[in-house]
């Protein structure tokens, strides 16, 4: 049977446990798949999966940091586990006098009545960096600027103005704090001067 898992995404959350690292990774689905999902504010919702390092590639992936992007390949793997009452009531959520009464419920019976749970996470062979946190974060300003530059409105100054020769008070300031003489700004030697 074929189980092979390629799977990109970014970090959300790492922890270690009994020498292996777990890394929670977003995943956001591809263009064109009809399965993408977004939030109240438009924004793409991502899906989660777990991905388990050992031995060499837990410390390998213990310099990697959230929000990092990865490409992971390895193999699909469940555990099963119980999950008590007690811990379930903890982390319940609802209308409060129903958790105060499943809380109670839980505090009588102690560990006597737990819920069979099974996790499946990814068992990783393979890591690679695509994207660090820091040039995420570079790329986003530079999408900002770029976007904010588009947003311009054809009456903003610029010094694409001068280089045409309608030298603006504005665009002689902004040639000014480029270190530009006003009478090359204002003669339209920009491009040269450049």
């Amino acid at each position: 049977m074929l189980n092979e898992v390629h799977i990109e995404g970014v970090i959300a959350g790492k922890w270690s446990y009994n020498e292996a690292l777990f890394l929670r990774l977003a995943v956001y689905a591809d263009p064109g798949r009809g399965s993408r999902r977004s939030d109240a504010q438009g924004r793409e919702v991502p899906d989660y999966v777990t991905l388990r390092c050992e031995g060499a590639l837990a410390l390998v992936g213990g310099s990697l940091r959230e929000g990092d992007r990865i490409r992971a390949a390895g193999a699909l793997t469940s555990r099963e586990y119980d999950i008590g009452l007690e811990a379930f009531a903890r982390k319940a959520r609802g209308e409060e006098a129903a958790l105060a009464e499943l809380q109670g419920i839980a505090a009588r019976l102690g560990r006597a009545a737990a819920m069979p749970h099974v996790l499946n996470e990814v068992v990783s062979e393979r890591l690679t960096m695509v994207e660090t946190a820091v040039e995420r974060a570079e790329q986003r300003e530079h999408r900002a600027r770029r976007d904010e530059r588009s947003q311009m409105t054809p009456d903003q100054p610029t010094l694409r103005q001068a280089d045409r020769g309608q030298a603006t008070p504005e665009a002689i300031a902004e040639g000014q704090s480029r270190g530009m003489p006003s009478e090359t700004v204002a003669t339209g030697e920009v491009a040269a001067a450049g």
